[in-house]
């Protein structure tokens, strides 16, 4: 059977990581991916600039899999820089920033409003098949609608106020409507 694990660099202290990698090291794991932060810290700070996650790429008998943070190419082009033997990395919450993330990496165009869209309303449809009840998918959308919004141009003024006071899918739905005609 083939194990993958994704650790944080600890629960209060990144140079936990020393303690962790020497267990990890006795299995034969498929991959470690290494989420550069510590449990205290939630999603506030990455640990990408010290010499931890250098550590991981080099004492790892397995191959290493950098998670968090990386929501534009440029953060990926650094990433890459810093420690060009990482085996890859997983964008997690940046593809929801920027559905064309993956493209973007590889030189590609950004997406366009009509992606934009599209990938909007198949996150919209999927919540609405897989969730019971206006409020669970009300709560993804919202979601959604915190890491799309700073695409668009006035956003807090005209989408992030207006959907955070929402408390009915199909205002909701009115509202996103709004903000994917008036932004560009």
């Amino acid at each position: 059977m083939k194990i993958s694990i994704k650790t944080r660099l600890g629960m209060d202290d990144p140079e936990e990581f020393e303690d962790l990698l020497t267990i990890y090291n006795k299995y034969p794991l498929e991959e470690l991916i290494v989420h550069a932060r510590v449990q205290k810290d939630y999603y506030k700070k990455y640990a990408t600039s010290g010499n931890i996650l250098g550590e991981a790429v080099e004492q790892a008998k397995s191959p290493v899999c950098y998670n968090g943070d990386i929501v534009t190419a440029d953060d990926c082009t650094r990433l890459q820089e810093m420690f060009p033997t990482l085996d890859c990395i997983m964008t997690g919450r940046g593809t929801l920033k920027n559905p064309a993330l993956a493209r973007e990496i590889r030189g590609g165009a950004p997406a366009s409003k009509e992606e934009i869209r599209r990938f909007h309303d198949m996150m919209y449809n999927e919540y609405c098949e897989d969730l019971s009840g206006d409020r669970n998918i009300l709560f993804r959308m919202k979601e959604l609608w915190s890491y799309l919004a700073p695409m668009f141009t006035n956003n807090k003024k005209i989408c992030q106020k207006r959907l955070r006071r929402l408390k009915n899918v199909w205002y909701m739905k009115m509202q996103s409507e709004n903000c994917l005609a008036v932004n560009s």
